[in-house]
């Protein structure tokens, strides 16, 4: 059968695709390629989501019977506060509506986010059992998007008896170029401080072997739950601090001179940054720098505790965060020659 993956454009598929192959993947996102539909979410009309799922099944020359929905609004954007994640909400809700309707449909798999559950707060040692906040109390339009998305997802699902999961996240790090963690570590790596608040991480590689177990499971199982925390590699049973990712990143990169730089100039840094985008809100990118900041000042570690019990397959297969960085570092310097 085949899985049709809305927002297949991303690293973390690519990623899965170098591990896993693309043989039972049809891939929907802004480009076009023998495996993908081209499709842009914020524009879908009525008639489009049967098109869609036509095509699919021609390009496979099989049916669609899993979907799984990994879209991500971009966080480095001028406007902050725009439409466009909203949209795309929309046009994810068409399509899913008439899969779940119209397709025979056996799973869908949300890959959600831990901003689902507010990034602007401390969320410490979170488990499934956590009630989420209120939503009305969330600030941030890229976490409101993603307790959105989880919302008309199981919405959809529970409407038409379709078993679904959300895969809550955390950063990650991908495979290319472009990854915005890997880049920010490139960054600090130079001079930063060692913070000790912790933030869960895992790699990109880690996620696909997690989506690949979730989607080879019998899913009609009474195991399978609606919602699992995924947020670093189950051999870190307890969280470990921010700065151990970047000592990882720097060790896999052979640089023997760890600098860390004073924890205060980090803490005015923010302090500075928050108060220019509260006057200055019009500045492009100002208010999306300052919503990675204030991310960064909290707390985000999770309870992984079920999807370890429910997959017990995932510790052996993990890669660790140091052979994350050094696998990545070996692909880039392939990749740059």
């Amino acid at each position: 059968m085949t899985t049709l993956w809305i927002g297949g454009t991303s690293g973390l598929t690519r990623t899965y695709i170098n591990q896993f192959g693309s043989d039972d993947l049809v891939l929907l996102g802004l480009e076009s390629s023998a495996n993908a539909i081209q499709c842009d979410l914020t524009e879908m009309t009525k008639d489009e989501p049967k098109a869609i799922f036509d095509e699919a099944q021609q390009k496979n020359n099989k049916p669609v019977n899993k979907i799984v929905i990994g879209v991500r609004p971009s966080l480095l954007t001028p406007t902050f506060r725009d439409s466009t994640p909203m949209k795309m909400l929309q046009g994810i809700e068409m399509i899913l509506a008439h899969a779940c309707r119209e397709e025979n449909i056996d799973f869908v798999l949300h890959i959600s986010s831990v901003a689902a559950a507010d990034h602007l707060r401390n969320q410490v040692f979170i488990s499934e059992k956590v009630a989420d906040p209120p939503l009305p109390e969330y600030t941030a339009p890229y976490d409101v998007f993603k307790r959105a998305s989880e919302e008309v997802i199981s919405k959809v699902c529970q409407q038409n008896s379709v078993r679904y999961t959300h895969l809550r996240i955390s950063g990650i790090f991908s495979d290319n170029d472009k990854c915005l963690q890997c880049n920010v570590f490139r960054l600090q790596a130079l001079l930063t401080p060692f913070v000790p608040t912790p933030i869960d991480h895992n790699s990109s590689l880690n996620v696909s072997r997690a989506i690949r177990s979730l989607l080879s499971v019998n899913h009609s199982s009474e195991m399978l739950q609606t919602m699992y925390y995924y947020t670093r590699p189950l051999a870190l049973a307890e969280p470990v601090p921010y700065g151990y990712y970047v000592h990882e990143y720097k060790r896999a990169q052979n640089m023997q001179l760890l600098v860390w730089g004073p924890l205060i100039a980090l803490t005015w840094a923010r302090i500075l940054l928050h108060l220019i985008a509260n006057a200055f809100p019009f500045v492009p990118y100002i208010e999306a720098l300052d919503y990675m900041f204030q991310v960064s000042y909290y707390e985000h570690s999770f309870d992984c505790s079920r999807f370890a019990k429910d997959f017990p397959n995932m510790l052996n297969e993990e890669e660790s965060i140091y052979d994350c960085f050094t696998r990545r570092r070996k692909l880039m310097e392939i990749s740059s020659s």
